[in-house]
């Protein structure tokens, strides 16, 4: 099912169509026919457009496959300045990003896998 007209933005990421919009969790990605599985965006800290085009880029290297029908994708995201770091998998079942127990931890260990 397609999202909604109402408040839905466009994206393009790489030749690629996307909707995306502000949900109750956070954000919902689609590719534009409205067809495939949609990728949710779980965050702590603000969703802007800015996020968007990258959140994509590292749920498709990560597995996301949007053309396909299937659950939804989930991921975290965390205003870390790094943005090596903004992103982490998450599934429907986790609670809400922001109010995890484990979120620190999650982050704090994204950050000590930093080089050098």
């Amino acid at each position: 099912m397609a999202l909604p007209k109402k408040n839905r933005r466009k994206v393009s990421v790489e030749g690629a169509e996307y909707h995306w919009m502000h949900c109750d969790r956070g954000a919902v990605v689609q590719c534009s026919s409205g067809n495939g599985s949609k990728l949710r965006i779980d965050p702590f800290g603000p969703i802007t457009y800015d996020i968007i085009p990258l959140a994509i880029r590292f749920a498709i290297s990560n597995g996301w496959t949007p053309a396909e029908s299937g659950p939804a994708f989930w991921i975290g995201y965390t205003c870390i300045e790094d943005h090596r770091y903004r992103f982490v998998l998450r599934n429907a079942d986790d609670p809400p990003f922001w109010s995890d127990p484990h979120r620190a931890r999650v982050v704090s260990k994204l950050i000590s896998k930093e080089p050098g």
